[in-house]
Parts: structure tokens; sequence; C-alpha cells
């Protein structure tokens, strides 16, 4: 729930984590809040269980299930929902972020999955993982395969990742929320070694949550 909330902030869902735990859990819809906004929150929590379980099981990501994922992330706009994008897309606000040509897009996919079937199937320090994660989530979003939903959906295929290598990723605290932004969609430069490091102060921070939380158990 915690993740639900601080990925769809990110995109300018206005909805508290006091609401979404109401709106997950109590199954309440508090009042005045937009049904598009609280669609996006049940459908984005209903994805995230199922990547949580796929990783869980060692279901490893293709461009199947990445077009499941994003399909029921966007179940709210049925229209383009698991569909690869055939238009030209820009990032509001960032004529600095270049995506990929939609011509381009299967093939840069197909790389992408390639790329990632290798670096799963071998040994790998924490360090390698959190460079590669970078790499995976900045180069998603270049290819930017969906006319919407493909920062939401690049942040639940690194959850995915990360708990498919036993590295729990439990939310991104509100502190960082900035410093994650500028090194991914806001960027005026890529720069996938920032990120690491901001990927770094993130599972860190969860690591420490958990391990207080095990200490109260």
């Amino acid at each position: 729930m915690k993740f639900t909330h601080s990925s769809l902030s990110l995109e300018g869902n206005p909805i508290t984590l006091p609401n979404t735990i109401k709106i997950l859990t109590d199954k309440i819809i508090p009042k005045n809040l937009k049904v598009l906004n609280v669609k996006e929150t049940q459908n984005y929590y209903f994805a995230l269980k199922i990547a949580l379980k796929d990783a869980i099981n060692l279901t490893e990501l293709n461009k199947e299930n990445i077009l499941n994922y994003h399909f029921l992330v966007m179940q709210h706009k049925e229209d383009i929902a698991g569909k690869i994008r055939k238009v030209s897309v820009y990032i509001k606000g960032n004529p600095s972020f270049k995506v990929a040509k939609f011509k381009d897009i299967n093939n840069l996919l197909d790389k992408l999955m390639k790329e990632y079937n290798i670096f799963v199937n071998k040994k790998h320090t924490i360090k390698e993982l959190v460079n590669f994660v970078s790499y995976f989530h900045n180069q998603f979003q270049y290819i930017h395969p969906f006319i919407d939903g493909n920062s939401r959906t690049t942040r639940l295929l690194v959850f995915h990742i990360l708990h498919y290598m036993k590295i729990p990723l439990l939310f991104i605290p509100l502190g960082v929320l900035d410093q994650y932004l500028s090194n991914t969609k806001a960027y005026k430069k890529r720069n996938d070694e920032e990120l690491a490091k901001t990927l770094q102060l993130i599972i860190l921070y969860n690591l420490k949550v958990l391990n207080e939380k095990l200490i109260e158990f």
C-alpha cells in the first residue's frame, strides 16, 4: 500500500496514504475523491500484488507479463491498457527527456529483455544488481512503450526485479522522492550512476525499516 501511494503520488495522484489504506484495506471510499484517482489506486495495488506473487514464485519478466502488468495498472484507461504505442509521445514539462521512436519500440524492448535474461541468470554482487536495475529503469523509460503509465509501470518492474533477487522494496521514502524524480523523468541528462546512488538510499532505508520491525517483533 505504501508503494502504491508513493508511486502514484509521483504521477500527481492526490490521495493520501491514510485514504489509500482506507480504500485498499477497509474498502471505504472517502468523500470528495475523484473516481479516476480511486480506480488508479485500486488498479495499481492489484497489479503490484500480481507482480509480487510472480517475483516470489521466481517468474522472470518477459514481454508478455510486462504487457499484462501495464494492462492491470491502466484498467481505468482501457483503450491503451497493455498496448504498445503506435504514436509519438513526449514528457510534459521536460523537453530534455528523449523517448524512442514508436517504430523502434519492439526491437529495443527485445534487446532490453535479452539483457535482463542474461543478468538474472548469472551470479552478481549487490552493487551490480543496483547498477543493472538503474540501467533497466532508465532504459525502459527511454523506450517508453506505452502512451501513458510508463513511469508507474517502470517502478512496478523495478519492484519485481528486486523482490525476485530477494531485495525487499516496500516504498519510496518521502525524503527521496525529489531526488528520485531528478534522476528519472525529470532529468536534464540521463545518468544511470546517479540513479543507482538514489536506489541504494531507497533500499537501505527499506532494510532499516524492516530491521526495526523485526526487532519490535
